[in-house]
């Protein structure tokens, strides 16, 4: 007996009984979206693949936020050579989450199989692009919350008249630089 042949026939089973226990869960909790998406996955192993994007469609119903169905919508319709319906449903998944790199890559698979190298190279360096302004806005973000804290801090120590503590603290110029606390006095 051959173990490659006994191999996928063995996984195709274990599939077949994931299945059911999905379906007797989903008896029981019919609009669980996790349930839902565990049961869409191995039915896109087995090749149904219509059957399983009909539940990550019901699942958008649900939740038109599950980014994950949008992806797996998107590798289905690529799978079949939808190239440009899926690059919708990818694009779409970004929208929800900037940094899906598996929906980028999918989108960038679908321009290189309709030959769209140009808007390929394209939507590459506006990604680069749009990934450094995300660091740097998160990189703001943190500088944003230290002067909050900053400002906390401030109005703390002089609406509760500790200014020789405050004075103290400020004496460490290296973490409070003057400049700084002057700028951000309420």
């Amino acid at each position: 007996m051959n173990i490659k042949k006994v191999s996928p026939q063995i996984l195709e089973i274990k599939k077949m009984k994931q299945l059911n226990l999905f379906d007797k869960l989903l008896l029981t909790e019919p609009y669980n979206i996790e349930i839902m998406y565990q049961k869409a996955n191995p039915l896109n192993q087995l090749k149904k693949q219509e059957v399983a994007q009909q539940i990550y469609i019901d699942i958008i119903k649900i939740n038109p936020k599950h980014e994950l169905s949008f992806l797996k919508i998107g590798d289905i319709l690529k799978d079949q050579q939808s190239y440009q319906q899926a690059q919708q449903y990818y694009e779409k998944c970004i929208q929800i989450n900037a940094n899906n790199s598996a929906a980028q890559f999918g989108i960038g698979e679908c321009l290189r199989a309709t030959y769209q190298y140009h808007h390929a190279l394209h939507l590459s360096k506006n990604l680069q692009f749009h990934l450094f302004k995300l660091h740097r806005v998160n990189n703001l973000n943190q500088l944003y919350h230290f002067i909050d804290a900053a400002k906390t801090f401030t109005f703390l120590f002089y609406k509760l008249r500790f200014p020789i503590l405050l004075q103290m603290y400020l004496s460490r110029s290296f973490i409070f630089p003057h400049s700084l606390i002057n700028e951000i006095q309420i």
